[in-house]
């Protein structure tokens, strides 16, 4: 089950729209937010899970398509849609919301 952990009452505004950025944009969202955000652990956490995430959507995109011969898509492509518009919630909403997984070393590779 994914973690939730609270708000932050003084997180800034420019905080919340860089972890937005992040999932937005996918790996090179991430990858920009996590170079220019140093000292922002919000953002950067976000922008290390955004990275992860995606690496593991393209990676199990693969194994399920050429395993179901290309009809996986029709599955991962809508479930990683609703999936990245929930994470853009989370990180706008000022939530550090930790994906099963992932969101340990994001964590981790954030601070």
């Amino acid at each position: 089950m994914p973690k939730a952990e609270a708000k932050s009452s003084g997180m800034s505004g420019d905080s919340k729209i860089f972890a937005v950025v992040a999932y937005f944009f996918g790996i090179i969202g991430g990858i920009l937010v996590y170079l220019l955000k140093k000292q922002d652990a919000y953002a950067r956490f976000h922008a290390v899970q955004s990275i992860l995430l995606t690496v593991a959507v393209v990676v199990l995109s693969i194994v399920i398509g050429i395993v179901t011969l290309g009809l996986g898509s029709i599955i991962i492509g809508p479930v990683f849609l609703l999936l990245w518009l929930f994470m853009m919630y989370k990180a706008y909403s000022g939530e550090k919301y930790k994906l099963p997984f992932i969101g340990d070393y994001a964590e981790k590779y954030a601070a």
